[in-house]
């Protein structure tokens, strides 16, 4: 019901926030949550509790509905596209190409929570800018209209770049407006007296003089008397691109430009754009891809899953190597493989976590519950370390040689927690090498245990019914 009510509805600028209030009385304790946010939304096979991310559903019901929708032929296609352009252009100076510029100024105004508060263009544009949006390879060859509402560097152009031109300088020529090739490509005048013509003549980057004279600034942005810019580097850019791409974007010379705005009577001697095209009617949407598949064919499991954390969740035990983030993808994904009561994995998911109930008193933790122990409550001392504790895992061990397994088991906090993972590699090569297959490389432990000179306790035991090897050498 509220999924269904978010995608249906107007979204509240707090609705995130109020979700996680609602989550409070199960995940908190007192003021402070008892599992970090981070760990709330991460997948279960990285360590989380897997809860959807609200922000990635509100974003990926969007997504859902433009790929229903923005694309379709019927008038309300039509209809939406034609709107959204203008939103863009009118409230945030930008057009439909800066939803596929990534760290532009523009980007990044989009991405911000005020605009999905601003209402349903906002809330449509905020899920573009939010998701990884690209363009279909294709786009070098659509046509020249629906080439001229396109950013006139993508991944595909960007080997054309001089070595002269950083992205930074990149960054700042389009976070002025100068962002499609419509921008970029203005008709140059037929007077070049004490001029060189450009490759791409007759279109070609205006100079500072024709910026001032017959810049038509989208609403918002300031007039930009410097021009785009790129005289410098427009030959060697030129040259570089695809000549099919150069071929039909030289078409544009043939569509309407805007009038000079120069004094009447005097010889026009100063570029002009082409007619500004608020809407970005041609603009080829149906090109657009989210997290790489094609907007119309997006879900919004998919698309919400595709936003959901992906960084391992790494517990707070202390290791010295620090173990590394594939172990403990490992820990997790066998954690929620083993066939056990959701209870039991409940209870060991806590105690991977570190977030078991201790004994704490107003101040600090309290001493150790046994009455011949000494030592303060901790998740290390009060699941192994304590005596009484270790007794426990002493017994439970004899399964193991029950099993032939003749390795050492050091019971170091860590490496309970890991699951012993260099004994598992090692039973794993020693069944390789018994039926006579190369033990594969990725049977190589993830992480080491200590070394022998360490202070890691090695059970020692024997069973009573019958006398048993030990754990450890000797």
């Amino acid at each position: 019901m509220l999924w269904h009510h978010a995608s249906i509805g107007g979204l509240p600028p707090t609705a995130e926030s109020l979700l996680y209030n609602i989550l409070k009385p199960f995940l908190f304790l007192g003021d402070r949550p008892w599992l970090e946010q981070a760990t709330q939304y991460t997948p279960r096979r990285l360590g989380g509790l897997g809860l959807i991310l609200p922000d990635a559903m509100f974003t990926a019901q969007s997504i859902t509905f433009l790929a229903h929708h923005l694309i379709s032929e019927d008038p309300y296609g039509a209809w939406l596209r034609y709107n959204l352009s203008l939103y863009l252009h009118h409230d945030h100076g930008c057009c439909p190409a800066s939803l596929l510029l990534r760290g532009s100024a523009h980007h990044t105004r989009l991405t911000n929570i005020s605009t999905r508060n601003s209402g349903f263009w906002g809330r449509l544009a905020h899920a573009l800018a939010s998701v990884d949006l690209t363009i279909d390879q294709t786009w070098v060859s659509v046509d020249t209209t629906a080439l001229l509402t396109l950013p006139w560097l993508l991944p595909e152009t960007v080997s054309a770049l001089p070595a002269t031109w950083p992205p930074t300088k990149v960054r700042s020529t389009m976070n002025r407006g100068w962002i499609t090739w419509a921008d970029v490509l203005w008709l140059l005048s037929s007077s070049t007296t004490g001029r060189f013509y450009p490759p791409s003549w007759p279109l070609g980057p205006p100079s500072p003089s024709a910026s001032y004279t017959n810049h038509h600034p989208r609403p918002g942005m300031n007039l930009d008397t410097k021009g785009p810019g790129l005289g410098q580097m427009w030959s060697a850019f030129w040259r570089a691109l695809p000549a099919g791409l150069r071929s039909r974007l030289l078409l544009a010379q043939h569509l309407p430009f805007a009038p000079s705005r120069e004094p009447a009577g005097r010889l026009s001697s100063a570029a002009t754009p082409l007619l500004p095209d608020a809407a970005s009617l041609a603009f080829p949407w149906a090109l657009l891809r989210v997290h790489g598949t094609r907007l119309g064919s997006c879900t919004t499991r998919a698309t919400r899953l595709a936003q959901s954390p992906s960084a391992v969740i790494i517990p707070d035990w202390h290791s010295d190597p620090p173990v590394p983030p594939s172990a403990w993808t490992t820990v997790w994904k066998e954690l929620h493989d083993v066939p056990l009561p959701s209870t039991a994995i409940s209870d060991c998911y806590l105690f991977l976590q570190r977030r078991t109930w201790l004994a704490k008193g107003p101040v600090r933790l309290m001493l150790c519950p046994q009455q011949a122990c000494t030592e303060l409550e901790s998740q290390p001392h009060s699941y192994v370390t304590c005596p009484e504790i270790m007794r426990l895992w002493t017994d439970s061990l004899v399964v193991l040689r029950a099993l032939a397994v003749m390795d050492i088991v050091p019971l170091e906090p860590i490496l309970i927690a890991l699951g012993w993972q260099t004994v598992k590699a090692s039973r794993l090569t020693d069944t390789g090498s018994s039926s006579g297959e190369q033990p594969s490389s990725t049977t190589s432990p993830p992480f080491a245990a200590p070394p022998s000179h360490a202070t890691a306790k090695e059970v020692s035991f024997t069973s009573p019914s019958r006398p048993l090897p030990p754990l450890h050498p000797g």
